[in-house]
């Protein structure tokens, strides 16, 4: 159901909430970006969670006028039933590292297994707020996670934080997004280590503009130790990575398991030689 741009408030989005009775209904998309259901909203819809028929819910809240109270009441979905699969979408909004904190509570849906939360330009969400979110890899059943913070003030030890998901046993398929963020060589350091994980089969890093230099490209080579790694896809443009950033990440074809590669070093400092070493993976 598209409602983008229009003037619904919070009443609009209760009524909307009517459609947890459809005792058929397994996937709902709810789409009300651009208007101004606000937490009252949010708390309205976060009553789907009585709803035992869907399994797969997807809501669009970008720029709705939802703080973290609103953020606290949709993170109550975690009691719904029979959910396998949950995206939320809560960029430009006025969300704190307090209202990622309720979110990270999504990690308690007993059945999950496939959660995209994007906060992107919540500019206050800050370290405490994806070192809260780490507690995802506390859950029992996710497989799929994608979790984007793009423009979110997240510095290298929130990055670090994040890191920590490689704990999460079920985990195949992780998808981050930083860019941004001044996380630096030193946060990208630790995401490197996401390469420890014995469960992760695919691994996607959004990290435009993250102050990255040679030192952080060289940690990113890890990825080559990666036990059962079979895709591997880093967006690295606009940082400052030069030859010898190239020359250490093209020790990625020393994999033993990786089958794709996407390397994306658009607008670097990479010249002849970098562009060489890259050639021979």
């Amino acid at each position: 159901l598209q409602l983008r741009k229009n003037d619904i408030e919070g009443p609009g989005a209760a009524a909307l909430v009517a459609l947890k009775y459809a005792p058929a209904l397994k996937k709902l998309s709810l789409v009300l970006d651009n208007n101004q259901i606000g937490d009252g909203g949010a708390a309205a819809l976060s009553n789907l969670r009585k709803s035992t028929s869907i399994t797969e819910l997807s809501l669009r809240l970008c720029q709705a006028e939802i703080s973290s109270s609103g953020a606290a009441a949709l993170a109550q979905l975690n009691a719904m039933p029979n959910l396998v699969s949950l995206a939320l979408d809560l960029s430009d909004n006025h969300i704190d590292s307090s209202g990622a904190a309720s979110l990270a509570e999504l990690h308690s849906c007993a059945f999950l297994q496939r959660l995209e939360l994007k906060l992107n330009s919540n500019v206050d969400i800050l370290d405490d707020g994806a070192s809260a979110l780490s507690k995802l890899r506390w859950a029992p059943s996710l497989t799929h996670v994608w979790l984007s913070l793009e423009s979110t003030g997240v510095m290298e030890s929130g990055a670090a934080a994040i890191a920590d998901i490689k704990q999460c046993k079920s985990l195949t398929n992780f998808t981050l997004n930083l860019s941004h963020c001044q996380i630096g060589d030193s946060g990208v350091s630790s995401l490197a280590e996401l390469a420890d994980s014995q469960s992760l089969e695919c691994v996607e890093l959004g990290l435009r503009d993250c102050f990255i230099g040679n030192s952080g490209a060289a940690s990113l080579s890890k990825f080559n130790t990666a036990p059962k790694l079979q895709q591997l896809v880093m967006l690295l443009e606009e940082n400052m990575i030069s030859d010898s950033g190239a020359a250490a990440l093209s020790r990625l074809k020393e994999s033993m398991s990786l089958v794709h590669l996407g390397l994306d070093l658009r607008c670097n400092k990479i010249q002849d030689a970098g562009a060489t070493a890259l050639i021979n993976i």
